[in-house]
């Protein structure tokens, strides 16, 4: 079975899963939402579980730098402790990520993530701290 992480409108993310080339189950939430429980309610729709999952694909950006770097590092995560195979990929429909072709995937793969621009961090000239803004 393949999990697709991908980028929706206006920050939200998906996850979808398939075999064979074919759509089994796809779920979407907002930029926020955890992706474990969103992967959990599509193996829950496709009458699944972790223990069959193969490859994952993941949308590498561009886009915001917490959504991208959700997205990554749960696929990248989720990938080594399955032993399944990951590609980076970019922003495509679940249709689209489900005909990837096997070949693209790589086991212990490395995703290397694009931002829409880079994070700005700064130090708090209050409290001498670093705050993320």
């Amino acid at each position: 079975m393949r999990v697709y992480f991908g980028a929706i409108a206006e920050g939200g993310v998906s996850v979808s899963l398939s075999r064979d080339g074919r759509v089994l189950s796809c779920v979407e939430g907002g930029g926020t939402d955890d992706l474990l429980a969103l992967l959990e309610r599509a193996l829950k729709s496709a009458k699944s579980d972790t223990s069959v999952i193969r490859e994952l694909a993941v949308d590498r950006g561009p886009g915001g730098f917490s959504n991208v770097r959700r997205r990554v590092a749960v696929a990248t995560a989720l990938a080594r402790s399955l032993g399944a195979d990951i590609a980076a990929v970019g922003e495509m429909k679940p249709e689209e990520a489900a005909a990837i072709p096997s070949s693209s995937f790589a086991p212990r793969g490395t995703v290397a993530p694009i931002y829409a621009g880079e994070p700005n961090i700064t130090i708090s000239k209050k409290k001498k701290t670093w705050i993320a803004r």
